[in-house]
């Protein structure tokens, strides 16, 4: 079972000063004032045990953990926590340090370690961040608020097969990645043997073009033969040709230039013809320009002058409507004028009534008041009468009730006296019964009490043995788990070649690739466990040598180390080693020796060369001082070794000192110390079993027991309730026959109250019947004097709501004609202005009548100009465009005889042309 010891905190958070919390075996708390760094113990147990969120240790960045320093302490460059563990193999300690610089280690029992490894060394323990051993501020409730995932992995580290789920996940995540790598190999083998294919179509494609190239050479040779000589017979018919062809070349050239003179004559006498056109049309093109000018310039003034009278029209028309709406308004105004008089009347006429009906209405109200005061004056005094009225005569009844009520009062006290004396006589009876009963019961529970001592100190004899057996149990099982573990851990280190070279771990990796791979020195040597160390001396590094069937799996083990530039490694080959072993018995004789080392190992069999080659004629003996006695008394020349791994050479070197435990057996003691715990375990298997029996007898035993002990227990409660309740019983008679007792004496004691309180009454209701009689009378009189001017007062006020009624409206008629007035005075006081309005508008529309008339007759002028100036420009382009007429008629006749000559000029151009490629022709 592990338990944690002590916590010790330096430089974390608030703690500036190394801290150390010895933590005890019952509960230990950490008190103290709100901000002295109590949960800071809490963060800094979550923060050795690797928490990345920052969040959960209260912190913004990872610096924050360090202390930074106060009034009195200046800030820590480190932060460190360190845990002290207890279990059953001993104490051991994990630690985490972190440093400004950003430096942040592990550590297990002062030993640098990664977050895995402790994580690893707590899983199953019920300890760690995510289990809920660490509970901070305000986390108790995720437990209760936990998801089902949650949960679950709470329930599978409790029950401890979580540590197995977290290496399955391991193995699987190996598994993937070897499939995947399997996968890509066969993806490259596949793209290979596509390459191959397509190699090989390749390498036939070359021999054929290398056949193919030989036979196109030979037919080159005898196709250029054969055209060279027809060729040569063709050239010397080309030649006759070609002579031809250049007289006739010569005769065609004198023909042309004769020509192109006369076409050049005649192009000088068209070219005059088309200077005078082209001026005649360039004079032409100036009076069309002229003429479109005049045309847009008439059209721009003929536009103006349209916008002008449309405006003029407009203007008209507006002037028009101005006038028509002043003459409106002037009527409308003196309509306005004629009905404001008429309402100023009437306004006169209203506030006059009004003013005298709210005089009358004033008169009536003083009237009213008055009338009103005196009459809430007497209904005062007449509901104070009813009032007393009502209570004298609620005062009688109560009498009349309460004599009625204490009459029956005795009647029943009467009675009651008589039923409680026989209760208390009955009472007295019981008492004495249950007295008896009591006695009895009290004997047989003495005796059942006496069995249930018995069983319970038997039950507890049995718990003892059952909680050792448990203890047992829980330690075999612990041991069997570590013994499990360490195996796992030795196979794994055996299976990946641990403390191996590279090299060697390289091979063995690929192990399936040699089938004459075995395996390394040091897992086919066997070692007594008391000669390991003096073995593995003169094994040294011999132990990492790789053994192999024969020289061909050697060599290509050397290859492929070679190839991939891993490493060196030394093989060797069963089918070539030799060794060199021979006896010496003078050294045999000597007291110290042993034996030989190649004698001292077990070897699988076909491997009988290998101790030989190994060891030679090593020999082991007890002590130093035993190896150097043989050495100089009989002159062995070989190596030997002594038990504690001191070595003398056999050139007479010694080499020895201190060797640690790992160093000495850690290579050979793995294959021999697998086997002790494979041992181990089978054994530790049977006590569990035997345990487990056990345990389940004992549990048989004590279920049995507590079923005894459960019948005599509930026998006792039985009889200590038969008897409780006798004793309830007794002492509730008792209490029943006091409460009587009591109550016969307070029965007589109300009996004579109430005789007294009857005597009472009647002298009271005497008093109230004659003071009933005179507030009557007086209620009467008042009563018809406050209805008479209650009718008064209806009248009165009746008047006061039609005389209120006439002056709302009056005033509401009065509201209406202001409202029409102010409507009306507002309406004529906009008339005037809109009329001044619209006669300035007048003005300014006459105004500007007068001057688009004055702008319409300007531009009729203008356009009448513009009209005779076009007229005379259109005169002179007809003038012009005869002139034209007259030149282009010459020109034709000039062009159809310039177009003949350049007719014939071309065609004999063309035969020229024709000529000069067959003579081309000829001299290619």
């Amino acid at each position: 079972m592990l338990r944690l010891n002590s916590v010790y905190i330096k430089g974390f958070k608030s703690f500036a000063m190394p801290t150390r919390f010895e933590v005890s075996s019952g509960i230990t708390a950490v008190v103290g004032p709100n901000g002295s760094g109590k949960s800071n113990v809490v963060d800094a147990i979550r923060w050795i045990f690797g928490e990345q969120s920052m969040k959960n240790i209260r912190a913004d960045n990872r610096e924050d953990v360090i202390f930074n320093g106060s009034e009195r302490f200046p800030p820590s460059n480190s932060a460190e926590v360190k845990l002290v563990f207890e279990s059953e193999e001993g104490t051991f300690s994990i630690a985490r340090e972190i440093s400004r610089d950003g430096q942040s280690m592990y550590r297990v029992n002062d030993r640098q370690s990664r977050l895995k490894d402790i994580r690893e060394l707590f899983q199953g323990t019920g300890v760690g961040m995510d289990i809920y051993s660490i509970v901070g501020q305000g986390q108790v409730d995720k437990v209760v608020t936990a998801s089902p995932f949650e949960l679950r992995a709470l329930i599978e580290e409790a029950a401890g097969t979580a540590v197995y789920k977290e290496r399955k996940k391991e193995a699987l995540g190996k598994l993937a990645a070897t499939e995947e790598n399997l996968s890509r190999l066969e993806d490259i083998i596949f793209e290979l043997g596509k390459q191959r294919k397509s190699l090989y179509l390749k390498a036939k494609r070359a021999e054929k073009f290398v056949e193919y190239s030989a036979k196109q050479k030979e037919l080159k040779n005898l196709f250029y033969g054969n055209i060279a000589r027809l060729e040569k017979e063709k050239l010397e018919e080309l030649h006759t040709g070609f002579d031809k062809v250049r007289d006739e070349l010569k005769d065609l050239q004198k023909r042309l230039i004769e020509g192109e003179s006369k076409w050049s004559a005649l192009r000088a006498e068209f070219s005059e013809v088309d200077k005078e056109i082209e001026g005649f049309t360039k004079l032409l093109e100036e009076y069309k320009k002229r003429q479109n000018d005049l045309l847009e310039i008439k059209e721009m003034y003929t536009r103006r002058l349209s916008e002008r009278e449309n405006r003029l029209i407009e203007v008209s028309t507006r002037i028009d409507n101005f006038k028509s709406e002043i003459e409106n308004l002037d009527k409308r105004k003196d309509e306005i004028k004629l009905i404001i008089e008429t309402l100023e009347k009437q306004i006169s006429d209203e506030e006059t009534g009004l003013y005298s009906s709210e005089e009358e209405r004033d008169s009536l109200v003083k009237n009213y008041s008055t009338r009103e005061r005196e009459w809430l004056k007497h209904q005062e005094t007449f509901d104070s009468i009813s009032k007393r009225l009502s209570k004298v005569e609620n005062e009688l009844e109560r009498l009349e009730n309460s004599r009625e009520d204490t009459n029956k009062r005795l009647r029943l006290i009467e009675n009651q006296l008589g039923s409680k004396r026989e209760r208390f006589e009955t009472l007295k009876e019981e008492t004495e019964s249950l007295a008896k009963q009591g006695q009895e019961s009290s004997e047989k529970q003495r005796k059942v009490e006496a069995d249930v001592r018995g069983s319970k100190e038997r039950l507890a004899e049995l718990d003892i043995e059952l909680e050792k057996a448990r203890e047992n149990l829980s330690k075999d099982e612990s041991e069997l788990r570590s013994s499990q573990m360490e195996r796992g851990l030795l196979e794994r280190q055996q299976g990946e070649y641990q403390g191996f070279s590279k090299a060697v771990r390289e091979v063995f990796s690929r192990k399936d690739s040699f089938s004459g791979l075995r395996d390394v020195v040091a897992n086919l040597v066997g070692v007594p466990e008391s000669y390991e160390t003096a073995i593995t001396i003169l094994l040294g590094y011999r132990m990492q040598d790789i053994v192999v069937d024969d020289s061909f799996t050697a060599k290509r083990i050397i290859e492929f180390l070679k190839s991939y530039k891993i490493g060196r490694v030394t093989l060797l080959p069963v089918d070539m080693i030799e060794g060199n072993f021979r006896s010496f018995s003078k050294a045999e004789a000597h007291p110290g020796f042993i034996n030989y080392a190649a004698r001292l190992v077990d070897i699988p069999s076909g491997f009988e060369k290998l101790p030989v080659y190994l060891f030679g004629n090593s020999i082991v003996v007890g002590t130093l001082d035993d190896a150097i006695d043989i050495r100089k008394a009989v002159g062995f020349s070989g190596r030997i070794v002594s038990v504690d791994g001191q070595l003398l050479s056999a050139g007479g070197s010694i080499t020895g000192g201190f060797i640690g435990e790992e160093a000495r057996t850690d290579l050979l003691s793995r294959k021999r110390r697998i086997q002790e715990l494979i041992e181990r375990e089978t054994e530790l298997e049977k006590q569990i079993q035997l345990g487990r029996r056990q345990i389940e007898r004992l549990k048989d035993e004590i279920r049995e027991v507590r079923g005894y002990l459960k019948a005599l227990q509930e026998e006792l409660n039985e009889l200590a309730s038969k008897g409780a309740a006798i004793n309830r019983m007794i002492s509730e008679l008792l209490k029943s026959a006091q409460e009587v007792e009591e109550e016969i004496s307070e029965l007589t004691k109300l009996e004579t109250e109430y005789t007294r309180r009857m005597e009472e009454n009647s002298r009271k209701k005497e008093i109230l019947v004659e003071e009933q009689s005179s507030l009557k009378e007086e209620r009467l009189k008042l009563e018809q004097t406050v209805e008479a001017e209650s009718e008064e007062l209806k009248k009165q006020k009746k008047a006061l709501e039609q005389l209120q009624e006439r002056i709302v409206d009056t005033r509401l008629r009065l509201s209406t004609l202001y409202e029409k007035h102010e409507q009306y005075t507002k309406e004529h006081s906009s008339l005037i202005q809109k009329k001044k309005v619209d006669k300035e508008n007048v003005d300014l529309l006459s105004r500007e009548v007068l001057e688009v008339e004055s702008e319409a007759e300007r531009l009729r002028r203008q356009v009448g100009d513009q009209e005779r100036e076009l007229t005379s420009v259109k005169k002179e382009t007809e003038n012009l465009f005869s002139s034209i007429r007259n030149q282009r008629e010459g020109k034709e006749q000039r062009l159809s005889s310039l177009q003949e000559a350049e007719e014939e000029i071309n065609k004999m151009k063309e035969d020229r042309e024709k000529l000069r490629d067959k003579a081309h022709q000829f001299e290619m």
